[in-house]
């Protein structure tokens, strides 16, 4: 499902200044109210990248966007043919677009009837479409999760026990944690640490007490109570004023479409240069046309040159040799200033599918090589045209050259049209970004190297891990009864952890803070320990995340170790999964190896396996036995009554 799309047209493009490293911005635009976002665009690459010149666009933006793809389309318009360019993506926010060369066409060439018909310097529209595009549904199990690490966050909101700061609004008082602050409304909290009101671990704030109530227990739980369909109504500013974009999108209806144009202004200068005394050219003379351009744009004045060179062919014979001069055309810019791009079309009078098409930027007051395409043969008096990279010959006494000379003045643009979404609760009701949003905050908050606001250490052999008292009060009731009994050294504030190793306590703090761990990368004793210590902090959601993956990765190597980890752990789930499995591949793991040592060492938990997969055998015996009575019942049932009618 597309949530945002933005277009952008471009009317002129082919007059855009296209040298290398040339980028043109579009206007700003928003994207789920991250703010700040554009499309650049290098009509010919940038000069830092390998890829050539081709045209490339980058999206900039202010913020990650997170679970969002991101597609990028571009397609040239020319008197109302559509051209669609070929995308490939370099990375992702960056695409390289080439355009498919058709083959070309052989074509009959009358010079006559002047059936050739080419446009080159007709106005080419460039539309580019971003779309935004939200990505799959978040998984049931992550979902679960994250509901789980908001339960949690919300219930130690509620209990002031381990709360470092108070802010105040009206009359009433709110008990929170600097952490979560800090992770959650870093603009609040940096205008605290301005104030200094964190040194004296109060604050009042300007706000009315429904709004900082409401706004608090979005901060911790990441949702909102929409059942009632009441939000007050300053809560979108505070949301504006404290930059929490996730509660900016629930709160208002945002634009799924912006179309911006940017039309190319040019400079279109037109004049004639009549070679009419073909017999009193004199080669190697330089020929100055009038000084044109300058009405628009300063700096921009040009001079036309002319000029006809010999052109010397060794494989013709001396007697056989008739001198052919080629007419050089160049452009001077007669003054110093900006760069200018200009494109120029010189065409013969009476023969206009006979022409040369080139473009060029002038950095400074220099001088331009026009392409050569018209070759002149003073005895015979025909003219050689080069075209299609052949050369036409035809007869003339006199031929006018016309030049059309495009200057570009620059873009400018203009926002055509923004469409809008109608529904405002629609978005508000549903939990799922926001929880994530949550998640990723409070992840971020977790740094080893980098700790922020860590107010406790777990430390295992001398190496600690910045925590926070709030993260693990609120995660673990067993961290939670030892912070409150106040069981840490009493100068650093330090919790040793002698029975983890230091991965797996890694894990568990990382799930804790974020909800998320990727157990489905861990092999089966790294599942097995992250397992054991869930269960000994008593982080469940944890725990269950472990059972679950060791379910997935079952097998009969390792099934009489996941039974006795389940039977020791209490974990009834589990180990009635481990039986069912046993049962159904008992003639492989009845006689393994595994299944021997279980035996010798957990006597009883092996009895008690075959006790259930005996009760199993003898209830699906019973159960055949009952289908096949059945059976036999229903093939023997005696005839219907005969019953005889004279």
């Amino acid at each position: 499902m597309v949530n945002f799309t933005f277009v952008w047209k471009i009317e002129g493009y082919n007059f855009l200044p296209c040298y290398r490293g040339k980028s043109f911005k579009s206007p700003l635009f928003n994207v789920n109210n991250i703010e700040s976002t554009f499309l650049e665009l290098f009509p010919k690459g940038d000069i830092f990248d390998p890829h050539g010149e081709a045209l490339i666009i980058i999206l900039d933006y202010s913020a990650k966007f997170l679970d969002i793809s991101i597609s990028c389309d571009a397609e040239l318009i020319s008197d109302g043919a559509k051209t669609k360019l070929i995308t490939e993506q370099i990375c992702e926010n960056k695409w390289k677009f080439i355009e498919e060369k058709p083959e070309p066409i052989q074509e009959i060439i009358d010079l006559e009837k002047e059936t050739v018909r080419i446009n080159d310097c007709d106005r080419i529209t460039l539309i580019i479409t971003c779309s935004f595009s939200q990505k799959g549904n978040v998984s049931k199990k992550f979902m679960k999760n994250l509901n789980e690490l908001s339960k949690d966050l919300e219930n130690i909101y509620m209990n002031p026990q381990f709360s470092d700061l108070i802010l105040r609004a009206g009359s009433e008082e709110f008990h929170v944690h600097k952490a979560v602050i800090f992770a959650r409304l870093p603009k609040l909290y940096a205008e605290l640490v301005k104030k200094k009101d964190l040194v004296l671990k109060d604050a009042t704030l300007d706000m009315e007490p429904s709004l900082l109530r409401m706004l608090l227990s979005y901060v911790y739980s990441g949702k909102l109570d929409s059942s009632t369909g009441f939000v007050p109504l300053g809560l979108y500013m505070v949301a504006e004023s404290y930059e929490i974009a996730d509660l900016k999108e629930k709160l208002c209806s945002s634009p799924n479409q912006m179309t911006t144009r940017m039309f190319v202004k040019v400079d279109h200068t037109i004049f004639k240069w009549d070679f009419y005394d073909l017999d009193n050219l004199k080669p190697e003379e330089k020929l100055y046309g009038p000084v044109f351009g300058g009405s628009s744009m300063p700096s921009s004045y040009f001079r036309m040159e002319c000029c006809f060179v010999e052109v010397f062919n060794k494989y013709v014979l001396k007697e056989f040799y008739t001198p052919n001069y080629r007419l050089n055309i160049r452009f001077h810019r007669l003054c110093k200033g900006n760069p200018i791009f200009v494109k120029c079309k010189i065409t013969v009078d009476g023969l206009n599918f006979l022409k040369m098409t080139d473009e060029y930027v002038f950095r400074s007051d220099e001088v331009w090589e026009f392409p050569s395409f018209i070759e002149l043969n003073m005895v015979k008096y025909f003219i050689r045209f080069k075209y299609l990279d052949n050369l036409l010959t035809t007869q003339v006494r006199r031929f006018t050259l016309r030049c059309e000379f495009y200057t570009s003045l620059g873009e400018a643009g203009i926002a055509e049209e923004t469409a809008c979404t109608n529904s405002i609760f629609k978005n508000f009701v549903s939990q799922g970004r926001d929880l994530k949003n949550l998640s990723n905050d409070l992840g971020l908050l977790y740094n080893i190297f980098l700790p922020n606001m860590s107010d406790v250490a777990l430390q295992i052999n001398n190496v600690r891990f910045p925590t926070h008292k709030v993260i693990l009060a609120a995660r673990s009731p067993v961290f939670a009864k030892m912070l409150e009994h106040d069981m840490l050294e009493k100068v650093n504030g330090i919790v040793n952890i002698d029975d983890v190793d230091m991965p797996t306590l890694n894990l568990m703090l990382t799930y804790m803070y974020s909800g998320k761990v990727e157990v489905e990368l861990l092999n089966y004793d790294s599942t097995t320990k992250l397992y054991r210590v869930a269960d000994k902090y008593e982080v469940i959601s944890l725990k269950k995340l472990c059972a679950s993956h060791l379910k997935n990765i079952l097998s009969s190597s390792t099934v009489c170790d996941t039974l006795i980890l389940a039977d020791m752990h209490s974990d009834i789930d589990l180990k009635v999964f481990t039986i069912d499995f046993i049962f159904a591949h008992a003639n492989v793991i009845l006689k393994s190896p595994e299944w021997k040592d279980l035996i010798y060492i957990r006597a009883e938990l092996a009895s008690e396996v075959l006790y259930n997969i005996s009760l199993s055998v003898s209830n699906r015996e019973n159960c055949l036995c009952a289908e096949r009575k059945e059976t036999l019942q229903v093939t023997q049932s005696p005839p219907p009554p005969f019953s005889f009618n004279p």
